[in-house]
């Protein structure tokens, strides 16, 4: 008895978790990565052109990782890794600099 009572309440959590926990904590990400993205374009954007001439792909990546890290530190925020790389393959959906620095050399 003991282990259908468990058995509920466990898939009972799991649903919860899945509608109410997991969009809510989407939406919370995609507010902080929108407020960051135009932090992220104010940093970037007067260091990119020469950045792109100067660097390779695998420096101008670890550039924007960096933009991206001190932006959030600015702003006080923490990302995950996972949120990191979120918030960089955003910023790479907008504009790839990495494309056009291999197009450079």
């Amino acid at each position: 008895m003991d282990f259908l009572i468990d058995t509920i309440f466990f898939f009972l959590g799991a649903g919860f978790t899945q509608v109410i926990v997991k969009p809510l904590a989407v939406r919370f990400f995609r507010a902080t990565t929108s407020a960051l993205l135009p932090k992220l374009f104010d940093h970037l954007d007067p260091i990119l052109p020469e950045s792109i001439l100067r660097m390779d792909s695998k420096q101008l990546e670890k550039r924007i990782y960096d933009t991206i890290q001190g932006v959030a530190n600015e702003e006080q925020v923490v990302l995950s890794e996972s949120q990191k790389k979120a918030l960089f393959e955003e910023f790479l959906a907008l504009y790839n600099p990495i494309t056009a620095a291999s197009k450079v050399t």
